[in-house]
């Protein structure tokens, strides 16, 4: 993690939107709550120029777009694994697979006390 970073320009905030993708795309999830913060201020800092140019607030919008995108996969990426981890906690599952020919069978878990035979 680094600094908080002092929003004194538009090239800050451009700066901070990379720098939180760069977070993202390494895995840094627990850098986010920091960028929020940061972005905040930056969204009151840009509220107070007034007049900001379209292609200014464009590139912006872009780079918060892509991170958006970013943040979802990972939040999807969290869930899914999530939901792994709590599929394999669970013994009791029944476990879908297909015979050669593609028909879906339904394997149900073996009774207590059974022994289960593993390939």
């Amino acid at each position: 993690r680094g600094p908080m970073m002092k929003i004194e320009s538009v090239s800050s905030i451009e700066t901070l939107l990379e720098r939180e993708f760069a977070a993202l795309s390494s895995g840094r999830l627990g850098d986010l709550a920091d960028f929020a913060a940061q972005k905040e201020s930056a969204a009151e800092w840009l509220a107070g120029q007034g007049g900001n140019r379209a292609d200014t607030l464009s590139r912006l919008r872009a780079l918060s777009a892509r991170n958006e995108a970013m943040l979802k996969a990972a939040r999807q990426g969290v869930s899914a694994a999530l939901s792994r981890i709590k599929g394999l906690q669970n013994p009791n599952r029944q476990l879908t697979t297909y015979d050669k020919s593609g028909t879906a069978i339904t394997l149900q878990p073996a009774q207590s006390g059974g022994l289960v035979k593993r390939s």
